[in-house]
């Protein structure tokens, strides 16, 4: 997810975990506890650097400071921070179970926003290497800004603080309206909806505030992870009737604020059995009331060259397709210890002119942010022990 989400998760979480009776230094403590934890495991940008571009990125990104251990590394790291910032340590001194808590959980809410989409974490290392996807989460979700920052703007007790939250609220959202990531239409409920939650928490306690925020985030994602489901079912009754190949894998997101909406792509065996065939297009659970063409994810992704749609009521339009020569995907992993090292992190691999991509990212508007040439100077280093997401694919 983005930042501004997790930290305004970490100050609801923070609200949530003060006693009533709180003095104000203490709440500040709490707060910037509370925002530090639940924003921390993205200190891992610091150091991609420690492997070759992208590589450095798309390894290490979401790896070890995104794994339980990289979790319990970090809590202790902000636990012995606040005991060496004397005003901090003074304010929280008789709240020490209550701080850990804090620390824990914002760190937890992390990893659990984070594994709820389709970029990956390794949710469960050391137990296991693999990536895990959660499928169902945008990485920008205007939804969860609303319901948070509402909470957080409402609860600030300075003048600049209420107006940084409003902004760090309201400004994304109209970003996400102005690049068609969203329609200004689905703008207006959203911001109707706010309006309605303002009214509703206006003359609550801050306490209430701050369970309403969390609880409107934990109902959005939970419903979001069930809406995944239902787009998976259905993604898997259309390519079957459709005589699609045996199944690989369907990778998932939805478009923000629309849940209804899904990107998708599909990777099978072909007839032959010997290449992938990969697929991208767009799934809407309502084509009735919701056609594709209205999703913000066939907009920005077809490039106008779809080839069997959009027609009305359609539920699924495809717009790209490539083909992966397996045997070369497989002697690349074998001999290759560039490929092999970016092999850790692909999860829909394509070979093009001498370099690999990750389907996931391909984008007609920018380019490929997993893009790594093959051939380079000698063998990356610091790479680490992931199990390959396509390990099933490319034999021992």
């Amino acid at each position: 997810m983005d930042n501004i989400t997790h930290a305004l998760a970490g100050v609801s979480l923070a609200e949530l975990a003060l006693r009533r009776d709180a003095s104000s230094s203490t709440r500040r403590a709490f707060l910037v506890a509370g925002v530090v934890a639940a924003s921390a495991p993205d200190l891992d940008l610091l150091y991609t650097g420690i492997v070759e571009a992208p590589l450095g990125y798309l390894l290490h990104h979401r790896g070890h400071s995104h794994t339980l251990p990289g979790l319990l590394v970090l809590g202790v790291l902000i636990a012995a921070a606040i005991r060496l910032w004397p005003a901090a340590r003074s304010a929280t001194r008789a709240d020490g179970v209550r701080l850990t808590c804090l620390i824990a959980v914002g760190l937890l809410s992390h990893l659990l926003f984070d594994a709820a989409n389709s970029y990956g974490t390794l949710l469960l290392y050391p137990f296991s290497t693999r990536w895990h996807y959660g499928d169902a989460v945008f990485i920008l979700e205007p939804s969860l800004w609303i319901v948070l920052g509402v909470a957080a703007a409402l609860n600030a007790q300075q003048r600049w603080s209420r107006g940084l939250t409003w902004g760090l609220t309201l400004v994304p959202c109209l970003g996400a309206a102005a690049v068609n990531l969203v329609t200004w239409g689905q703008l207006t409920l959203l911001l109707v909806a706010g309006v309605g939650l303002v009214t509703v928490l206006r003359f609550r306690t801050a306490r209430a505030r701050a369970l309403a925020g969390i609880g409107a985030t934990i109902m959005i994602v939970a419903g979001l992870l069930g809406m995944a489901q239902l787009a998976r079912a259905e993604a898997r009754g259309l390519l079957r009737a459709s005589g699609a190949g045996v199944i690989v894998d369907i990778v998932l997101n939805p478009d923000p604020a629309a849940p209804w909406c899904w990107t998708l792509i599909s990777v099978e065996h072909d007839d032959s059995g010997r290449d992938l065939r990969v697929r991208r297009g767009t799934l809407s659970l309502a084509p009735t009331l919701r056609p594709v063409a209205t999703c913000a994810s066939h907009r920005l992704l077809s490039t106008g060259g779809e080839w069997d749609g959009p027609l009305p009521g359609r539920a699924l339009v495809w717009n790209r397709e490539w083909r992966v020569d397996l045997a070369e995907l497989r002697a690349l992993h074998a001999g290759n210890c560039r490929a092999a090292a970016w092999l850790r992190f692909g999860r829909v691999p394509y070979i093009d002119n001498g370099r690999l991509l990750d389907l996931r990212f391909d984008n007609p508007l920018r380019g490929n942010l997993s893009a790594m040439d093959i051939d380079g100077a000698g063998c990356p280093s610091n790479v680490p022990f992931w199990s390959p997401p396509r390990g099933d694919l490319l034999g021992p």
